[in-house]
């Protein structure tokens, strides 16, 4: 029984070893290609077409990281519920400045992403 739970323990330690380290590297090259489609540099004529998993990968991961952040800011409450009635400006900047923000910049992000495709096209 202690063998084959070793064997089980280093099969599922290897496995994890060789997933975990490729799925990292997938995601930086799916956020370097989005960088790249973004990016003011010139692109050559011979650039094979736009990876539209990649793209998808990224978008979704910033989607995530987004929603993370607004959700984080908004729960957070910054100054203790001493004063009663009163609004502070740390709640006024966790609960409205920040996920606007946030929104903003997603909006502008999907903007330059819809805008370099159609470019591209």
């Amino acid at each position: 029984m202690r063998l084959s739970m070793r064997f089980l323990e280093s099969s599922t330690l290897a496995a994890t070893m060789l997933f975990v380290p490729a799925l990292m590297h997938r995601i930086v090259q799916s956020l370097d290609n989005v960088y790249e489609l973004l990016g003011r540099r010139a692109r050559s004529p011979y650039e094979p077409v736009v990876p539209w998993t990649s793209l998808f990968i990224a978008t979704f991961l910033l989607l995530g990281w987004h929603v993370w952040l607004g959700r984080l800011s908004y729960k957070t409450v910054v100054e203790g519920s001493g004063g009663k009635g009163k609004v502070s400006w740390g709640r006024v900047l966790g609960r409205i400045v920040v996920p606007f923000l946030l929104l903003s910049l997603w909006v502008q992000f999907v903007w330059q992403l819809c805008y370099k495709w159609s470019r591209r096209a």
